[in-house]
């Protein structure tokens, strides 16, 4: 007498089995890689200018990504943009240690567009080369595997469906 389940039978494998992820991983891979060109490329085009800080409010605030609060600024900027003019604008949540003290002067450091300098970025905002590297090793990683799977879909399900004892198509 036999006790337990049945013996599970193997089952014909289809091409989907292997496009729909192939497909799926190929589309998270080009999206990490253009998110990753498009922001590390422009930064390169960016004008770094220290500004002078004429007014801060500083006020806590959680962040989800490391689970902890931290102290942001609120501040009102002032800097000479290379066109010779003077901005004046507002920065805001900027890492407390991002502004920093010389004297009487408080300072920050930031980036802008030369085309766009009334909407200036805190350095925290740029993304590392090491952080860059990363994001394209991660996008390669799902972008290849996954356009291979989906352009051989139909090889491997055969391979597995042969190796089950199981007709290919």
């Amino acid at each position: 007498m036999l006790t337990g389940p049945p013996p599970l039978l193997p089952r014909r494998v289809t091409t989907r089995t292997f496009r729909i992820p192939g497909f799926l991983l190929t589309v998270c891979g080009l999206v990490l890689l253009c998110v990753g060109l498009r922001v590390f490329l422009t930064q390169g085009s960016q004008i770094r200018v220290t500004a002078v800080v004429l007014a801060q409010r500083c006020h806590s605030q959680f962040d989800s990504g490391d689970n902890q609060t931290e102290i942001r600024c609120d501040a009102v900027v002032s800097f000479i943009a290379r066109g010779g003019q003077v901005i004046i604008t507002a920065v805001t949540d900027a890492f407390a240690a991002e502004i920093k003290r010389t004297g009487q002067v408080k300072t920050i450091e930031l980036r802008y567009d030369a085309n766009d300098p009334w909407h200036p970025d805190k350095q925290s905002n740029y993304m590392s080369a090491g952080i860059f590297t990363l994001l394209l090793a991660v996008s390669g990683v799902a972008l290849l595997p996954g356009a291979w799977m989906a352009a051989r879909a139909d090889r491997i399900a055969a391979r597995v469906n042969k190796r089950n004892g199981l007709p290919a198509s």
